[in-house]
């Protein structure tokens, strides 16, 4: 049933303001505006708890649906070196290439492998030098990443990855995500706001707005992959 509202309601990544989504809010929360839930130190939440929420769950659907992807082809390995650092919000590498004709702009493909892999195929992979054909995370985690064999020259190369979002705040309350998303953080700040102990907080539509972000990160999921 989601996936089927998934794909009628617009897949293509669009603008989900998160500020849009607290204003939607804002009848539950007994208050007609940020200022308003922030004035009033005896209401339920406060703006920067709700957008600390949304900040939050944004993350989890990152790790868990995979959604936001990236590509990166500003990357450059050091000729005469094999590794250089993944971009700062990188979580799993989805394909890999380099450029075997710069400056024309020939990018080809590099084969993922575990360092097991490279042992298996090079003894002496480290330090084989060529034209690249495999990359690697496994050596030194994620967050740098290696190819085998090590260029002479400087070479470019292109990175798709999955990735977590830069903080949602504020100041900076856009996410470029398909419109369901918008209403995935209706329910997560729902579920966060009334999973509290406060005397307005109702545990039955916390609940209930829990198994709705729940079905969503499982839509999200089927129906993107996720992070390997």
């Amino acid at each position: 049933m989601l996936l089927a509202i998934l794909l009628t309601q617009g897949v293509p990544a669009s603008l989900v303001d998160v500020s849009d989504v607290l204003a939607n809010l804002f009848p539950v929360l007994h208050a007609k505006s940020l200022a308003e839930l922030d004035a009033n130190p005896e209401l339920i939440t406060s703006s920067s708890e709700l957008y600390e929420h949304a900040d939050e769950a944004a993350q989890r659907l990152a790790r868990r649906a995979g959604l936001f992807v990236e590509r990166d082809a500003t990357l450059t390995i050091t000729g005469g070196t094999a590794t250089l650092a993944t971009p700062s919000r990188h979580l799993s590498t989805i394909h890999a290439s380099y450029d075997a004709d710069e400056p024309n702009s020939d990018f080809r493909p590099l084969a993922p492998a575990g360092v097991a892999e490279l042992e298996a195929l090079d003894p002496a992979w480290p330090s084989a030098a060529g034209a690249p054909s495999h990359f690697t995370h496994d050596q030194q985690g994620t967050e740098t990443t290696r190819v085998y064999k090590t260029p002479a020259a400087n070479t470019s190369l292109a990175l798709v990855y999955h990735e977590h979002l830069a903080t949602i705040a504020s100041g900076s309350p856009a996410v470029n995500a398909p419109l369901p998303v918008g209403d995935y953080f209706h329910y997560a700040l729902l579920a966060e706001v009334h999973r509290q102990e406060h005397d307005e907080a109702m545990p039955e539509v916390g609940a209930y707005a829990t198994q709705r972000t729940q079905l969503y990160e499982e839509a999200f999921r089927l129906y993107w992959g996720q992070p390997q």
